[in-house]
């Protein structure tokens, strides 16, 4: 490589470049330059993304795995899982409607989910707050505070792991382990 090559960095990606008259498939395929801006565990972005025609799917990528670290690959998971939701938040900001069906083929556990277009739907105001976010994001290496989270935030945190179907267990550690 010369020094005048173009250098791509993801982070330059611009609403204005989505390719609204583009095929559905053109459109998913900008959807994915917002979905590899998700966080991942050591920064391993271990997703893999199948653009067709009417959806995308998500697929684990396990050369991205780290064996010692991560042994269940839970974290990968995880780090996927924000991947699919960066990619579906994108999606509803740019008005699609679409759904996601997880671990949609028995028998293929790296195929982590898949997402159709359903038609066109317009996107709700938290919807609209949760893409900008997107690129706000920053990794901060910094300690962690030893005060406790407030009440309030854990209650918040608590309603959107159920508004998704989930749970969140809270944790109270001494200051011992703290």
């Amino acid at each position: 490589m010369s020094g005048t090559d173009d250098v791509i960095d993801a982070w330059e990606i611009s609403e204005g470049d989505f390719p609204s008259d583009g095929t559905t498939k053109e459109k998913l395929s900008f959807l994915v330059n917002y979905a590899v801006l998700a966080p991942s565990s050591h920064n391993t972005q271990p997703w893999l993304f199948r653009v067709g025609d009417a959806g995308v799917e998500l697929i684990a990528d396990r050369t991205r795995a780290l064996p010692i670290a991560d042994p269940d690959d839970r974290s990968l998971t995880i780090s996927c899982g924000a991947a699919l939701f960066n990619l579906f938040i994108a999606a509803r900001h740019f008005g699609l409607d679409v759904s996601v069906a997880l671990l949609p083929e028995e028998g293929s556990p790296d195929l982590l989910a898949r997402v159709s277009v359903r038609g066109r739907k317009a996107p709700s105001d938290e919807e609209g707050r949760l893409f900008n976010s997107i690129k706000a994001r920053r990794t901060n290496r910094m300690p962690f505070d030893k005060k406790a989270v407030r009440k309030d935030l854990i209650e918040k945190l608590k309603k959107a792991a159920r508004s998704e179907g989930d749970w969140l267990h809270e944790h109270e550690l001494t200051d011992e382990k703290a």
